[in-house]
């Protein structure tokens, strides 16, 4: 949570399938009330949509089962930009969860 208070820029939320619609939901909350975020589709973003994400911004990046291709695929690039990674998985030894370290 502190990482997302300290941000100096976007929270951009991501997820697919039924992750990908309570990411939605969690970036739209958060725009509400005041969090500057946006939902970025991970398919999207590996065609062009990554160049919305900015340093400064956190990416959130949302999975079940931690083995999502779509986000595994796009996590290096977000990490050798520089940006700011928290991972949301239900487990715990996941792909994801290793990146996000």
């Amino acid at each position: 949570m502190q990482l997302i208070l300290n941000a100096e820029g976007k929270v951009v939320v991501m997820g697919m399938g039924k992750s990908g619609h309570i990411g939605n939901k969690i970036a739209a909350t958060l725009a509400s009330t005041g969090t500057p975020s946006f939902f970025v589709h991970p398919g999207e973003a590996s065609h062009g949509d990554l160049g919305m994400i900015e340093k400064g911004d956190v990416v959130l990046a949302i999975s079940n089962s931690g083995e999502a291709s779509e986000i595994i695929t796009l996590l290096p690039v977000v990490k050798r930009r520089g940006i700011t990674l928290i991972t949301m998985t239900s487990k715990p030894s996941s792909t994801m969860r290793v990146w996000h370290k």
